[in-house]
């Protein structure tokens, strides 16, 4: 059970790493037009930007939680050494 866990939190974060700077764009992109921001204003800019960046701080959390949840599994069964 806890190698296919491990398993599943490695091919996660390679996934993870997978997503390109570009797909981040295209995605906050369209928040932004959902939220009624016009393109090639400075603020449609300014709001891609803003999103781009909760997406990444998004994905680096949830990295550090798979990691974290790694370490303590891989950390439990090292105790009695």
């Amino acid at each position: 059970m806890k190698l296919k866990f491990i398993f599943f939190i490695i091919i996660t974060l390679t996934l993870l790493n997978c997503a390109s700077s570009i797909d981040y764009i295209d995605v906050a992109k369209s928040r932004c037009i959902k939220f009624g921001f016009k393109e090639g204003t400075d603020a449609m800019a300014n709001c891609v930007m803003k999103q781009e960046q909760v997406m990444i701080r998004q994905r680096q959390a949830f990295a550090d939680d798979m990691i974290s949840t790694l370490d303590s599994m891989t950390t439990r069964g090292r105790s009695g050494y």
